[in-house]
């Protein structure tokens, strides 16, 4: 056994009967959100998002039929977390904004659908799993013809529902971008952390639809200029809403990231957890809150908050802002490129009508509003977003937009070929997503390799050495990244290391040392093994060290929230691509 495993990733690869024994349960109760779940766990990403959204528009449907169902809040949440797994973030985002726009029968067409509780019989679990992988049939065995339709688009939403949010986008970014191009957003990062630390209020720097602006509700429905009313978002869907537009449309984003509070309050933090974690994570890379203008003089390098970024506040010396000062053929480009992004949501959301072309299907982002380089796309776990919507100069006169395709909860041990699990089909998704056009891609895996899947029992009381598992769990993952480029027609993966581990103030000393000697053991295997074959290491590690020690602790000035990187190692970073031995020519 490779200790990379935790208890789901052998549950899905070494075949306990337990999915195969909710599977049935599922079918014989009828129940679509324990078909969801199990189906996840096996790596079914599609068929376990129809089940999502089947238990979804069972609750839709009692409202319709004047039943009251408290658990429509946590089906769309359930929904929403399942179409980022399943590689399409957008349409999590239009699921919590029909939620928001007072879920009913003007927003979707379709009631649940019942289940087919004949179709697993004469199977085993071994016939089960291999007559689908094989492709012999679409649906998970639930009868329903609907299910792992190839378009993801399972919910039918109606045309009125989806242009009143679309039209309301659009609106916002165009607006914001005439704000910008007119030098009308003048507050920047530090201006924001100032204001919220004297507890005043941030002045209206855009007018948002009401729409976006949950975090100004009051426990009431709240009706805008336009008379139309708008549900309160319960917490949960508002952090999960503002993780899912940083990774599509980050300047709409950063409003919700900076008026959302942060409240120190165990019990608050801990119902909410991962949720909660990743928008502390946003706000220390928005704001830029452990880097402040002062120290900008004295340091090497520092993190520019995305909200100086993304605005053109930006003020670094090595910054050429007369690559950004829009002309009127640029501003005529971005308009374009907003109204291409709205229409690109409508196309994805209304494919259950018409299939999506593979074109059509393309990862799309919101246009940067400050500029719009080419893109440079990064895949993997949270980490990526380090890097999310930063400038990489690869080149004199070629900046590079880095563009996030974030699968959640990544390990390196998933990049394998023979694993079934939801992040290696979450990830080969987005790579099926990513632009032809694009012959480069970073790749970043194996944090949460080396903080809690390796190891196991032998390094119980972290007394033991368990370099062997490291040096199997990477040859596993070069091996995947191989293979993973190949079967995506890339000519190149270029491989981001395990930053060394921050100095926490909590955690055992011992466990702490243990986690750094495994990363500094993984990287030190990861680039004995590379390159190879189109994959390239990004050797940067040790220059993000504190100093020359040998506990492979990280500089703070790297520091985003003791658990990520800020993004002030790009530099680092650039240096690596311009001497890892790729291809420049591809980049």
């Amino acid at each position: 056994m490779n200790y990379a495993e935790d208890r789901r990733d052998r549950r899905a690869r070494h075949g306990t009967d337990g999915l195969w024994n909710d599977y049935k349960n599922a079918l014989d109760a009828q129940n679509h959100v324990l078909l969801g779940q199990t189906l996840r766990d096996v790596g079914w990403n599609r068929r376990a998002l129809f089940h999502y959204a089947q238990a979804l528009l069972g609750c839709t449907h009692a409202r319709r039929e004047g039943e009251l169902d408290t658990e429509l809040p946590n089906r769309v949440g359930d929904y929403a977390q399942m179409a980022e797994l399943a590689g399409y973030p957008e349409l999590g985002i239009l699921a919590i904004a029909a939620y928001r726009g007072s879920f009913s029968e003007t927003t979707v067409d379709r009631q649940g659908a019942a289940i087919d509780r004949n179709g697993w019989n004469g199977k085993d679990r071994q016939t089960w799993l291999s007559q689908h992988e094989a492709g012999l049939s679409s649906h998970c065995g639930c009868g329903d013809t609907q299910c792992g339709y190839a378009s993801y688009t399972i919910i039918q939403w109606k045309k009125t529902a989806l242009d009143l949010f679309l039209v309301d986008l659009k609106d916002f970014l165009e607006e914001q971008q005439q704000r910008i191009d007119n030098n009308t957003i003048a507050l920047t990062a530090h201006g924001i952390l100032a204001k919220q630390a004297k507890q005043q209020e941030l002045p209206e720097m855009i007018t948002l639809p009401q729409i976006f602006a949950f975090w100004t509700d009051s426990c009431d429905t709240v009706v805008d200029e336009k008379s139309r009313s708008y549900r309160p978002l319960p917490t949960t869907l508002q952090l999960l809403w503002t993780k899912l537009l940083y990774s599509v449309c980050p300047s709409l984003a950063l409003y919700a990231v900076i008026h959302l509070p942060l409240r120190d309050n165990t019990t608050f933090c801990a119902a909410y957890k991962s949720h909660w974690a990743y928008q502390v994570f946003l706000r220390a890379l928005v704001l830029g809150e452990r880097i402040k203008p002062h120290r900008r003089a004295i340091l090497p390098f520092y993190h520019i908050p995305i909200w100086d970024l993304l605005f053109g506040l930006d003020q670094r010396n090595d910054y050429d802002s007369s690559l950004c000062l829009p002309s009127n053929t640029e501003r005529h480009r971005r308009q374009r490129q907003i109204h291409m992004f709205t229409s690109r949501l409508r196309t994805i959301a209304t494919a259950a009508e018409t299939p999506i072309s593979e074109a059509q299907s393309h990862f799309y982002f919101a246009p940067n509003p400050a500029n719009h380089h080419r893109p440079l796309y990064i895949a993997g776990d949270s980490h990526v977003l380090s890097l999310a919507w930063q400038t990489l100069w690869i080149a004199p006169n070629q900046p590079r937009l880095v563009v996030p395709l974030v699968v959640t909860g990544l390990k390196a041990w998933h990049v394998q070929s023979n694993v079934r699990f939801f992040t290696r089909a979450n990830l080969d998704v987005l790579l099926q997503r990513f632009p032809r056009s694009e012959k480069t891609i970073l790749v970043s895996a194996g944090e949460i390799d080396c903080r809690e899947g390796l190891g196991g029992p032998a390094l119980e009381g972290y007394r033991q050495s368990c370099v062997e598992d490291v040096t199997r769990t990477v040859s596993a993952y070069v091996q995947g990244l191989v293979d993973l480029r190949t079967r995506h027609g890339l000519e190149q993966l270029l491989v981001l290391p395990v930053a060394p581990q921050m100095v926490r103030s909590t955690g055992r000393a011992t466990g702490q040392a243990s986690r750094r000697e495994t990363i500094q053991v993984w990287n030190k295997t990861l680039q004995a093994l590379l390159p190879r074959a189109g994959v390239f290491f990004l050797d940067y590690a040790d220059d993000v060290r504190l100093g020359d020690n040998e506990e492979y602790v990280l500089n703070q000035v790297y520091n985003a929230d003791s658990t990520h990187m800020n993004s002030a190692f790009v530099l680092h970073l650039e240096l690596a691509i311009r001497r890892c031995g790729c291809d420049m020519s591809l980049l």
